[in-house]
């Protein structure tokens, strides 16, 4: 898809989720939502902002508000509700923050309706280690009650803990 796909597509959804959550966004969590990659939520975020889309407050690190929506006493409130969800008592990104491609696998995994799954990525053979992500990702976010990655037959596996239903 060309910048102008993308454009169309992403900034309308962007759009409606900061309308919707009413909360400062980071670019990681916008890339979130879109399921692209930082890098790619940057442009669109860049482009929104050049538009009157968003308005950008940087206190430390970038956020995004829709534009002309709130005053200046709701965004700073908005921008130390924001610290709190990505700072841990050390000063340091949570790594429960700390977004990874992998977790888009969880994500879509735990929405769906499956109990079992088998987990391919695109030119990875290497399934110990895919595998091994999968595992860490779910201990860092702490759904080791809800979910279980392992490899079986050189194949990685996603497969929800008995008892939980979505």
């Amino acid at each position: 898809m060309g910048r102008g796909g993308m454009l169309k597509i992403s900034v309308p959804l962007l759009k409606k989720h900061m309308g919707e959550v009413g909360k400062a966004l980071t670019s990681e969590e916008s890339a979130e939502v879109l399921g692209m990659s930082v890098g790619a939520t940057l442009e669109v975020l860049d482009y929104m902002e050049a538009t009157g889309i968003v308005q950008r407050v940087k206190r430390r690190r970038n956020f995004y508000f829709l534009k002309d929506t709130y005053d200046e006493e709701i965004i700073e409130a908005m921008i130390q509700e924001a610290y709190e969800r990505i700072k841990s008592e050390t000063g340091r990104l949570d790594p429960a923050y700390r977004r990874s491609k992998y977790d888009t696998i969880i994500d879509r995994f735990l929405e769906g309706e499956d109990d079992l799954v088998r987990v391919d990525v695109v030119g990875m053979t290497h399934t110990y280690y895919l595998s091994f992500i999968l595992t860490k990702r779910i201990k860092v976010r702490e759904l080791g009650d809800r979910i279980e990655s392992y490899t079986a037959d050189k194949r990685v596996y996603l497969e929800r803990a008995r008892g939980d239903s979505n």
